[in-house]
C-alpha cells in the first residue's frame, strides 16, 4: 500500500549517514587498535539508537480529505505532519489507483491535487510520515490514522453542458471546436 512503510505500520531504519559513518570506523581498523574501533562502534551505534528515539516521536497528523468529489475535477488535498523542533518530517499519501494525486509526497506539508478517474467509493489508506532524527543518522515511519472513504460521482455540470450542446446540435464527435454559429 505505501512504498515507505509496506506493512503500513511503524518501522525504524538506518540513513545513509549512518552508514558512511560505520564505513569510516571500519576503515579506520586498519590504523587503529580493535579495541578502539570496537569503542567508536558502540559509541556510532548508541547514537544512532539516541538519535531513532527521537524519531520515533509519534508525530501530529493533520488530513483535509474531501469525502465527495467529481470524476476528472481536480480537487485540492492537504496532509501537514509536524514531530517537534528538531525532527525533519516528510509525508506520503496512498491512494487507490482509482484516484490520481499530485505530487504523492512532500516535505512537512503535502498540498496536493485530487482527481477522480472512476466513480464509486473508494478507500484511501492513512498517510504515511517519515521522521528524521536530529542528527540524520536514523528515520522513523509512522502510519497516522484512519482509512477514508472518497466517494466520486459523475461531473453533472460537464454532463449537462455536453446534453445542451447537442440539444443545440453544436456537438463534435471528434472533440473539436463546437459547430454552428455562436
Amino acid at each position: 500500500r505505501c512504498p515507505w512503510c509496506r506493512c503500513h505500520g511503524d518501522g525504524m531504519s538506518p540513513t545513509s549517514r549512518a552508514a558512511v559513518a560505520l564505513a569510516a570506523v571500519a576503515a579506520a581498523a586498519v590504523v587503529l587498535p580493535v579495541g578502539l574501533v570496537l569503542l567508536a562502534a558502540m559509541a556510532l551505534i548508541a547514537v544512532v539508537a539516541v538519535d531513532a528515539r527521537a524519531a520515533s516521536r509519534r508525530p501530529v497528523v493533520v488530513r483535509d480529505l474531501p469525502r465527495i468529489v467529481a470524476r476528472g475535477v481536480p480537487t485540492d488535498v492537504s496532509v501537514a505532519a509536524a514531530a517537534g523542533a528538531a525532527i525533519r518530517c516528510r509525508v506520503h499519501q496512498p491512494f487507490p489507483p482509482d484516484l490520481t494525486v499530485e505530487p504523492a509526497d512532500a516535505g512537512p506539508r503535502l498540498d496536493a491535487v485530487l482527481t477522480g478517474r472512476r466513480r464509486g467509493r473508494h478507500v484511501v489508506a492513512p498517510p504515511a510520515v517519515r521522521c528524521t532524527g536530529p542528527l540524520g543518522l536514523a528515520r522513523w515511519d509512522h502510519a497516522r490514522g484512519d482509512d477514508e472513504e472518497v466517494v466520486v460521482y459523475p461531473d453533472l455540470p460537464a454532463a449537462r453542458r455536453l446534453a445542451a450542446a447537442v440539444r443545440r446540435g453544436r456537438f463534435d464527435p471528434q472533440g473539436g471546436r463546437p459547430r454552428g454559429p455562436h
